[in-house]
């Protein structure tokens, strides 16, 4: 997802996405759900998260047909050090505050992010993508930058995507030493990111100085039924490797074998963003059919500590 972050980091980003994903191992959500695996298809994607082209990619001839890989046979319970399971009625502000404005972020994008596109009520925070007339669109981006910060865990959310070409919600992480450094030095974990033109698939996206926007380190993944439904997204992030997870089940690895700030920005503190986007480079023209307002419903986020 794109990283403008407080107007400095709509400088940096030419195509960060969030614009610019995932296993839940301890803690009941709030609902029981049925994850349907079927034939589930891994698709490497070599665009990055939102930056980089307008038409909707190619689908890459190598494509993995093999199923999301099983969960880990792995038992042990990390220990929960932070969450956020959205109760009350209100955004809790010692955890999120928000990006707002418009100025298309990095990426073209056509929304104005506003503190007014979201609502916490009945244990969800929901974020709404609505429009006002053609090309006019407003939604929410917030973060927990200078308030939540983290390194290395597992860090999770359970989410229910909003669909319709054009739409680009997103869970990612950025380096919270952004505006020091700029983007893509800082640093980018795209946890999940999906684009409403290529229903059915969401994409993993790791940003760093070696490899960013076109050129970054990305999955994509084919799910059966994955708008409408909640799922749970996470990353296992540790000094030596980046994993994402679906569901609990392995979909994509980011581990180079030369480890310095170019190739792994990411033995630091992060803090944690979601948003929907809409338009850019990466989301596309909004279809004529979309019918707004559209919704990221969110059940909970949260942090353990590194196994």
């Amino acid at each position: 997802m794109n990283t403008n972050r407080n107007g400095f980091i709509q400088l940096f980003k030419s195509s960060i996405f969030a614009p610019v994903v995932y296993p839940r191992l301890m803690v009941p959500s709030k609902s029981q759900y049925i994850v349907l695996v079927g034939l589930t298809t891994l698709l490497v994607f070599t665009s990055c998260s939102g930056g980089g082209f307008d038409p909707p990619p190619k689908s890459p001839s190598n494509a993995d047909p093999n199923p999301v890989d099983p969960p880990s046979s792995n038992n042990t319970d990390p220990k929960l050090i932070w969450e956020d399971n959205f109760d009350g009625e209100a955004l809790n502000d010692q955890n999120w505050t928000f990006d707002v404005g418009r100025g298309g972020w990095g990426n073209e994008e056509l929304q104005n992010y506003t503190r007014g596109n979201h609502t916490v009520e009945k244990g969800m925070l929901t974020i709404e993508a609505k429009s006002s007339g053609p090309n006019s669109y407003s939604s929410s981006r917030i973060k927990t930058q200078g308030l939540q910060e983290f390194q290395y865990g597992r860090i999770e959310a359970r989410i229910q995507l909003p669909e319709g070409q054009g739409l680009w919600p997103a869970f990612w992480l950025l380096g919270a030493d952004i505006e020091d450094v700029g983007w893509p030095a800082c640093g980018e974990i795209d946890i999940m990111e999906y684009v409403g033109r290529e229903p059915g698939i969401f994409q993993n996206a790791i940003h760093t100085p070696s490899g960013h926007a076109g050129e970054a380190s990305s999955k994509r993944t084919r799910v059966e039924d994955l708008e409408g439904k909640f799922h749970v997204y996470s990353v296992n992030w540790t000094a030596q490797a980046i994993e994402f997870y679906f569901n609990d089940r392995l979909t994509y690895q980011y581990s180079p074998s030369l480890k310095n700030n170019e190739t792994y920005p990411f033995n630091k503190p992060m803090f944690i963003l979601l948003n929907v986007a809409i338009g850019g480079t990466f989301g596309g023209p909004v279809g004529d059919n979309v019918v707004f307002p559209q919704k990221m419903i969110v059940d909970y986020v949260r942090v353990y500590e590194p196994d």
